[in-house]
């Protein structure tokens, strides 16, 4: 694994966006690996009320690009029929000293689907223009 800097949250406010070192897996195996570790650290997240948005109970987490993981939705429903995967959220790895950060973005929609409050949907967008959360996560604080 490495760590690489990557630029979110652009706006005209602040054309440069932010900066982050996340951290990217440079094998298959890596990101099969941090895919299926991450899915706890994200239910406990949400737990502790610091993912302010859905999740369901049931999701699956699979490596996307640059660093980023894609959780979706999805498989078989509640009436036993197959569900295509829906995506959720954008998560990644940021260093944090010696430690790690959970950084995460509300999945984009596409124009005219709901979210189950019936919030009319809104254009996807790309994932550097969602506004990413910092979360911590488990990390090795210990001095020496």
């Amino acid at each position: 694994m490495k760590t690489e800097t990557i630029t979110v949250n652009k706006t005209e406010d602040n054309p440069k966006g932010i900066d982050l070192e996340i951290v990217k897996p440079t094998t298959s195996l890596e990101q099969r690996l941090l895919s299926h570790i991450l899915v706890p650290y994200i239910k406990q997240a949400k737990e502790r009320g610091a993912i302010p948005y859905d999740l369901p109970d049931s999701f699956t987490v699979e490596y996307l690009r640059e660093g980023t993981f894609l959780a979706q939705a999805g498989g078989a429903s509640s009436a036993g029929f197959y569900e295509p995967p829906k995506p959720i959220a954008i998560f990644g790895l940021r260093t944090a000293g010696r430690g790690f950060d959970l950084i995460h973005a509300e999945a984009a929609r596409r124009a005219g689907e709901q979210k189950a409050e019936g919030d009319a949907g809104k254009a996807e967008a790309k994932a550097d223009d969602a506004k990413t959360e910092e979360t911590p996560v488990a990390s090795d604080s210990s001095d020496g």
